[in-house]
């Protein structure tokens, strides 16, 4: 009995002490479960763990896209090696420095933000531009006029004895075009001014010893430009349409779209007064547009440049107030405003000014509005608007991404407003920011990776990155009349006069 008694009680101990374990191990476990748990929590959320220094720090990711890709990146001082992807840093600025040999160094500053990605793109210069002298000539110029869609230029040159003439050069040729680059189209005694290319460079408007012709390139003919009468056309100025196939021209009686291929006008508006002051603007897909004025409202009107359908409104009711105390709040401080889109629900949300000027653009989906107080965006999808710039301003060219545009305000500087977000980069809001160093700039376009910008100052050429930093020279000397680079960023396009007053057409290798 007394056996059976201890074996009984041996048994139950060691129960307990089995239940003691496992109770022990689940502890165990799930504290285990938890702390994993919590770390794979914390890695998803973009902290790391630093076990040297016993602490947990907030990360983000800073994606680096270089060009040329076989560059080498810096960061803090240490060497990353050619970093083709994103990597994880501590939350906070970093010094980055891209380099490769041949190059000049890129040097810039990275905020790095919780959980987000910053996104750098990162175009090097060759230290040493290349010249190749594409084409010369003994002539003097007189002119380069190139077309807004930048495939080509004409070149007026003029010899000694009076003589013109003009010269076609095609920006881009291809491998089985074996034709001259420049072409000659013409040579005259007379006098030639006012050259006006269309937007696609298929037609111009020219003045041939004081009559006004239309020149179709595409086949190097032209012919005067003669209105009928019953339109009491006599004295107009001639705008080209955005799609190239129409001219517009405006007289005191009113405007009308004229098409050169088949020598028929149409009218579009008529004015009640000569003095009468129409905002007007065209697209690439073939309408007109113009502002009407309702009371204290102001409604854009749309019509087909053949004016074969009625007219109808585009943007409806954009209400407007004058009191420019609401918009000195945004005047106070130019790049630090909330850039938020306005619904026109609250007076501080209307347009603020008199219309001065609309420009519409189809890639860009909206239209941009100078007052003569503020300048605005309108998003034509979402039928709301967004102030660009709280003084009147231009917007001097779209981003090849249509996101955002290079704008200057007389007074105030050229800005970069990034009026819709990339998604892929979450650190870059919509707003203003300020290009630096910039200042008395001319000729400021967007290179075609909608990264760096490039421009004219003091005579040189730069490139720069979007806002001015990494500011890099790349011709100087001040003999250039107009330039440009090519969508592969890879050569500055300069037409230039020698020091011996003949002319050139000159590459530049930068990248």
């Amino acid at each position: 009995m007394l056996y059976f008694t201890e074996s009984f009680m041996e048994n139950k101990q060691e129960e307990e002490q089995n239940v003691k374990i496992s109770t022990i191990v689940s502890i165990v476990s799930l504290v285990f479960i938890v702390i994993v748990g919590t770390v794979i929590f914390l890695l998803a959320k973009g902290y790391r763990i630093n076990l040297e220094d016993k602490e947990i720090k907030k990360t983000g990711v800073l994606a680096i896209s270089t060009e040329p890709t076989t560059s080498t990146v810096t960061i803090d001082y240490k060497d990353r090696g050619t970093l083709q992807r994103g990597i994880t840093l501590d939350v906070g600025t970093h010094t980055v420095k891209v380099s490769k040999e041949g190059y000049r160094d890129w040097n810039g500053t990275e905020v790095i933000v919780e959980g987000k990605s910053t996104i750098e793109n990162v175009m090097l210069i060759l230290e040493d531009n290349t010249l190749t002298n594409v084409w010369s000539s003994d002539l003097t110029v007189q002119e380069v006029v190139r077309n807004k869609n930048n495939t080509l230029a004409l070149i007026i040159l003029k010899d000694s004895d009076k003589s013109t003439y003009v010269y076609k050069y095609k920006f881009t040729t291809y491998i089985w075009d074996f034709s001259q680059n420049p072409t000659l189209l013409l040579t005259t005694e007379e006098d030639i001014s006012d050259l006006d290319l269309s937007p696609n460079g298929n037609w111009a408007v020219v003045n041939i010893s004081g009559i006004k012709n239309i020149w179709n390139i595409s086949d190097n003919s032209y012919f005067p430009l003669e209105i009928s009468d019953t339109s009491n056309l006599t004295s107009y100025t001639s705008t080209w349409a955005n799609n190239s196939n129409y001219l517009i021209l405006e007289s005191d009686a009113g405007i009308y779209s004229y098409n050169p291929a088949n020598k028929m006008l149409y009218t579009l508006l008529q004015k009640n007064t000569p003095t009468d002051k129409i905002i007007w603007t065209t697209d690439g897909n073939g309408y007109f547009y113009y502002v009407e004025k309702n009371n204290k409202a102001y409604d854009i009107v749309q019509l087909p440049l053949n004016a074969t359908t009625p007219k109808k409104t585009t943007v409806n009711t954009l209400f407007v107030q004058n009191d420019t105390s609401i918009i000195n709040k945004y005047r106070k401080s130019i790049t630090e405003n909330d850039y938020n889109y306005f619904d026109g629900s609250t007076d501080e949300s209307l347009i603020a000014g008199n219309i001065l000027d609309i420009n519409v653009d189809n890639k860009a989906e909206g239209l941009s509005i100078k007052t003569d107080i503020a300048t605005y965006f309108y998003d034509m999808e979402a039928k709301k608007h967004i102030m660009m710039f709280p003084y009147p301003a231009e917007i001097l060219e779209y981003a090849m991404n249509w996101k955002k545009a290079l704008i200057y305000s007389e007074g105030h500087g050229t800005y970069v407003f990034t009026f819709r977000r990339n998604n892929s980069d979450l650190i870059n809001s919509l707003g203003l920011k300020n290009i630096s160093d910039i200042a008395n700039a001319s000729n400021i376009h967007w290179l075609s990776n909608s990264s760096n910008i490039y421009y004219e100052q003091n005579n040189n050429i730069y490139i720069c990155d979007k806002y001015g930093d990494n500011k890099q020279l790349i011709k100087t000397d001040g003999n250039q009349i107009d330039f440009t680079i090519n969508n592969s960023r890879d050569t500055l396009l300069v037409f230039e006069t020698q020091k011996d007053g003949t002319f050139s057409i000159n590459k530049y290798k930068i990248k």
